[in-house]
């Protein structure tokens, strides 16, 4: 919504002109007033002369002062973008920059497991521009409280991240078709091997470029004005996140093992793309059998894994017990955090530092 400067106001009033010394100067009464007919006058010059000065002044100016008057006039305000969870809000920041003002549904730290925002919360985001989610359908999180947000507002502008992605695969696919010298059958496990219900879509770097060009063009959309700054911000993050793709490629490279070893399964996607294994101490979201913990344990030391993901948020009675059985450490890994590439930068470390390990120790907990 365009933001207009107030309109410059000429002075309602002119007082009386002194000269030097304090005395009055020619046509004043003694006591520095003037006469009634001829202050009318003399105001009305003033008046006419302020317009003129004014005028000159603009004259003189030229299309500087044109240049600055529309600039001022074309300033827009912020483009309100709500995301439901600080990875996305981030990826908002990044393409938006000064452009865009973010509310996040989930606070950093929070877990979405229990997370209700406040009635106050809830109208900031109701009165959003644009909304961006991940749009999974099995992410609980979004089912319980963005759907049912924007049933309210039926006219917002979404950005829903797994439309991205599954369009993105849509268009590879058929470009791997056509260079094949046809289309690909349909059916098969999804691309790269990850579960077709992990809803953490935005862990994978590839994922986060997708969604990056999917928030740049609704915000060309909504504020056109701003498209040479938004596709500057992408052309830099993109860089970014291709310096960071090959950084873990190279240290997923040197592990001793592809398999790592979690809580929580919130990192299939990021496996997928590095060609790593994921071994969930979890079962469907619950505390693992007896059964499954022995399963684990005895995987875990054929492998030789010396460290076991947690997060915050998710309960890690379980993950504790396994890593006292194979002597492993413990390390939090937040894959809700704001700063995603610093997130999975700690992700490699602690997979780096932990391969290998077999020699029985007391776990220990690390937060990178």
């Amino acid at each position: 919504m365009p933001r207009h400067p107030p309109p410059h106001r000429l002075p309602t009033h002119l007082g009386p002109a002194r000269g030097a010394g304090g005395t009055t100067t020619a046509g004043t009464a003694p006591n520095g007033t003037v006469p009634n007919g001829r202050a009318r006058r003399i105001g009305t010059a003033a008046l006419a002369l302020a317009v003129l000065l004014a005028a000159g002044s603009l004259a003189c100016r030229g299309g500087d002062g044109a240049a600055a008057a529309g600039s001022a006039g074309a300033a827009a305000a912020p483009v309100r973008v709500a995301a439901s969870l600080p990875p996305l809000a981030w990826l908002v920041d990044r393409v938006g920059g000064e452009r865009v003002a973010t509310t996040v549904l989930l606070p950093p730290g929070a877990s979405p497991h229990a997370y209700e925002p406040s009635p106050r919360q809830v109208a900031r985001l109701g009165s959003a521009d644009l909304f961006v989610a991940v749009g999974d359908p099995h992410l609980a999180f979004e089912q319980r409280q963005v759907e049912r947000l924007l049933r309210r507002r039926p006219d917002m502008p979404v950005v829903r991240l797994a439309d991205a992605v599954a369009a993105a695969a849509v268009e590879g696919s058929a470009a791997e078709g056509s260079a094949a010298g046809g289309p690909k059958p349909a059916g098969g496990p999804p691309p790269g091997g990850h579960p077709a219900d992990d809803p953490h879509l935005w862990v994978a770097p590839r994922n986060l470029r997708i969604g990056a060009r999917a928030v740049a063009a609704a915000l060309e959309r909504l504020d056109p004005a701003g498209t040479a700054v938004y596709r500057r911000n992408l052309a830099a993050l993109e860089a970014d996140l291709g310096a960071l793709d090959a950084e873990l490629a190279r240290a997923f490279a040197g592990l001793d093992s592809p398999t790592f070893l979690v809580q929580h399964p919130a990192w299939g996607h990021l496996a997928a793309e590095y060609g790593l294994e994921q071994v969930a101490i979890e079962e469907e979201g619950k505390d693992p059998s007896p059964q499954r913990l022995m399963e684990v344990i005895d995987q875990a030391r054929r492998d030789g894994l010396g460290t076991v993901l947690v997060q915050t948020g998710v309960s890690d009675a379980a993950a504790r017990a396994v890593a006292r059985e194979i002597g492993a450490r413990v390390v939090a890994v937040d894959p809700l955090a704001y700063d995603m590439p610093a997130a999975l930068r700690a992700f490699a470390d602690a997979l780096g530092a932990g391969a290998g390990r077999t020699a029985p120790r007391a776990p220990q907990e690390e937060r990178p």
